[in-house]
């Protein structure tokens, strides 16, 4: 692991904030003011300069504004279909100050190297992604399950998980890393101050909403006189289960989840059409490809299923309908705008 500890790398200057404008993305807003990310990235490099130093004089003074540290917590509902008056069926997702997310970018940006993760976290990780954790899952259990094998496993579902986090561990282990202990105060400062911190830093898992499976690859009969606990709770024996956006079942086939992904790609073609219904076709096309085209988790899929042609039946009509063409045409122009939807770039 690299030494991250000198004065070259302590010091923040235009050029790290720079990059760090860069790392931004549009049009997100800031949780306490008015401010927005936009104004950062179409503002001239003077701009870097000032904040650069403002940034140095926290790191100097290890303090930083209350402004800085507040945050503004949005509850989003968990699915479409919840009870929106229980308090449980939402998540909370903080918006916090944009001059915290670029001291927090030009952070992981210095530090990079003393940053290094384990090879099995797939979230929150650059060229990364959770496909990969349900890969890595549906492999095991394949593994486990293969000539008339049986495997048990057991979905835990956490509460409140991110709120949890043991801030005391984190900073130790980032001082065994030689991180500048000058970082580390303003981080801290940051983090004490914050208006929404956590209090709790132990892990609940709920049992009403964990499950257990039993994979099986052939035709075999689990035992229904197995069952699993925790708490003092039954677990409820499933035999389908998301996970990670992806849907989990006891023979490891991909139709529930071909389904799943077929259902809400008609879902989104419909808004758009009714929404959208008196623009040019050129505009539904663009919003056809921006909010109907991400098929997340389809590289898991397993191509000779079945379930594939209803996604392509489902997005040939939905093509047809954006297009004002009747049912049953297949000609160029047809071909052409499903090509140019494939290769169109954003």
């Amino acid at each position: 692991m690299a030494n991250c500890c000198s004065d070259a790398i302590s010091i923040i200057d235009a050029h790290d904030v720079c990059c760090a404008i860069n790392g931004l993305k549009i049009r997100k807003s800031d949780g306490v003011s008015s401010l927005s990310t936009d104004h950062f990235i179409n503002a001239c490099d003077e701009l870097s300069v000032h904040v650069a130093m403002l940034f140095s004089a926290l790191l100097i003074h290890g303090f930083a504004p209350a402004d800085m540290c507040a945050c503004t917590v949005v509850p989003i509902p968990k699915g479409k279909n919840v009870n929106i008056t229980e308090s449980g069926n939402y998540r909370g997702i903080s918006l916090c100050s944009v001059f915290a997310k670029m001291f927090d970018v030009i952070f992981i940006n210095k530090f990079m190297d003393c940053l290094v993760t384990c090879d099995l976290q797939f979230g929150f990780k650059k060229k990364h992604s959770t496909a990969m954790c349900s890969m890595v899952l549906k492999e095991t259990l394949a593994y486990y399950s293969v000539d008339g094998g049986t495997a048990f496993c057991t979905f835990l579902d956490a509460t409140k998980a991110f709120d949890r986090v043991d801030y005391c561990k984190l900073f130790r282990e980032l001082l065994q890393r030689d991180i500048p202990a000058i970082h580390l105060r303003l981080l801290l400062n940051m983090y004490t101050n914050s208006v929404a911190h956590a209090r709790e830093f132990h892990i609940v898992f709920n049992a009403i909403k964990s499950a257990t499976m039993c994979i099986a690859r052939r035709k075999v009969r689990c035992r229904e006189d197995l069952q699993f606990y925790m708490d003092g709770k039954c677990l409820a024996t499933v035999n389908e289960f998301p996970h990670l956006g992806h849907i989990i079942t006891s023979n490891l086939n991909d139709k529930s989840d071909i389904i799943s992904k077929r259902n809400s790609l008609c879902g989104k073609i419909n808004n758009v059409l009714c929404y959208f219904s008196k623009c040019v076709p050129l505009v539904k096309l663009k919003l056809l490809r921006s909010y109907c085209c991400d098929f997340y988790g389809c590289v898991l899929w397993d191509l000779s299923d079945n379930a594939v042609d209803n996604v392509c039946v489902a997005w040939h009509k939905g093509l047809r309908r954006t297009l004002a063409r009747p049912s049953g045409l297949y000609s160029f122009t047809f071909y052409g705008a499903s090509l140019w939807l494939v290769t169109f770039k954003r």
